[in-house]
């Protein structure tokens, strides 16, 4: 192999290398949703074992960053995208394999025991209700916790 081959060989693999760990501390992509009501969020093409990050903009500027996710059953589940542990650092989480994944301190935590609480570091459950194919949360309960944010 010529040393040239080497080298190019190497910077390609450290190019692949420092991709793969910026996405990694970018974190998830974030939809906004909006209203003064009942916001709704359709859950028609969320598949089982997908998790969806949004963020909802209040009038004072401030946001509140949630999670709906489909957990393995097919049941939804949503979450503030926050814990009372890790909270202060304002990481949030990320999606990984069926878990979110707190991007502070590392714990995982599969979608379906989002409403369980079952750990230290477990996501706020966040108040919902189903209408059909879609996610109905009210401005009220996002509001209530902006101060996370």
């Amino acid at each position: 192999m010529k040393p040239g081959s080497i080298a190019l060989g190497g910077a390609i693999l450290f190019s692949i290398a420092a991709i793969s760990f910026a996405s990694l501390g970018s974190g998830p992509r974030f939809s906004t949703v909006t209203g003064d009501g009942p916001i709704s969020i359709s859950t028609a093409t969320l598949r089982s074992g997908e998790a969806r990050f949004y963020i909802y903009h209040l009038r004072n500027g401030a946001s509140v960053k949630f999670i709906v996710a489909r957990d393995e059953t097919g049941r939804i589940q949503a979450a503030i995208d926050a814990c009372e542990r890790c909270a202060a650092y304002r990481e949030g989480y990320s999606f990984s394999e069926g878990h979110v994944v707190c991007r502070f301190c590392g714990n995982r935590y599969k979608i379906g025991s989002l409403a369980s609480g079952a750990g230290s570091c477990v996501p706020f459950k966040l108040r919902y209700t189903l209408h059909g194919d879609a996610v109905q949360i009210s401005s009220a309960e996002l509001n209530k916790w902006s101060q996370l944010f």
